[in-house]
């Protein structure tokens, strides 16, 4: 058995727990941070936030927050961020006693864009469709110009619902740009 700094003992493997996390707990997890843990990244934060907003977070969507074997957070700090923020509490798994190179590989593969997820789900012109739907959002938010904000991958969903004519027009367009 290992110990850490707060002498909790703890063999070799990782542990998970599903846990409620209510904005004082994300603040006590955001104290525990690792040194030298990245800048929050505002534009994500925002997105975090609009998604709790509607009710993203409230279902379990498996996510997780991790910790080092110091338990030092060192995955979730937006996440966490979010909760405190928005004062709402979210369900997640947390991850305790990571291995201390995992560190090294969260975040490491390529985060999924809208496109990816409306391929998934099987529509056509999938990279367009999510361009299209994400230039309307800016523009239904008036985040055109010198505003980088950009839609959450559910605010493109809740979109083409809202729109379902896009992808014929991408369709056209597309035509059109082929002859």
């Amino acid at each position: 058995m290992k110990s850490n700094k707060y002498n909790i003992n703890h063999g070799e493997s990782s542990d998970s727990l599903p846990i409620e996390i209510t904005p004082e707990i994300a603040q006590l997890f955001l104290d525990t941070q690792i040194t030298g843990q990245r800048p929050i990244k505002l534009k994500n934060l925002k997105r975090l936030m609009r998604s709790a907003g509607k009710g993203m977070w409230n279902a379990g969507n498996g996510e997780t927050i991790k910790f080092n074997q110091d338990l030092e957070l060192i995955d979730g700090q937006h996440r966490c961020f979010m909760v405190a923020k928005t004062e709402t509490s979210i369900f997640v798994l947390v991850v305790v006693f990571c291995n201390p190179k995992a560190f090294l590989i969260i975040d490491a593969g390529a985060p999924k864009v809208a496109a990816d997820k409306l391929r998934v789900m099987g529509h056509k012109s999938a990279f367009t469709t999510a361009a299209a739907l994400s230039l309307l959002w800016r523009y239904l938010y008036h985040c055109l110009g010198g505003n980088d904000d950009t839609p959450s991958h559910e605010e493109v969903w809740d979109l083409l619902s809202q729109h379902p004519g896009i992808e014929e027009s991408v369709k056209v367009a597309r035509e059109c740009s082929h002859p």
